[in-house]
């Protein structure tokens, strides 16, 4: 005695949910974009954290600041704020090229 819950329908006849549709690579630029410019802000104020810490280092113990501070300073700033750039900005190349939007 078969069961109903048990009846098998063929494939063909399944009923198919509708596929989302992909955003347009426009729309997937601004997002990156978008990310692009967070990670930078972010990126940018870790290494003001960073270089306050250094300099309240400096002056809890009494020393002044040297050339080779104000180098390091300026090594971390154009670190935090251009690695997370290049990161996006390589991710979205890949990203287009695996895609094959062009350029």
């Amino acid at each position: 005695m078969p069961r109903s819950s048990l009846h098998l329908v063929p494939p063909a006849l399944t009923p198919t949910e509708q596929r989302k549709r992909l955003p347009s690579p426009q729309a997937v630029r601004r997002r990156y974009k978008l990310a692009q410019w967070g990670s930078v802000l972010v990126g940018g104020l870790v290494a003001a954290i960073v270089i306050a810490a250094a300099f309240a280092n400096l002056t809890a113990r009494k020393l002044s600041p040297d050339q080779t501070l104000y180098a390091f300073a300026l090594l971390v700033l154009v670190i935090g704020f251009g690695l997370p750039w290049l990161v996006v900005k390589a991710l979205w190349v890949w990203k287009r090229r695996r895609h094959d939007w062009g350029s």
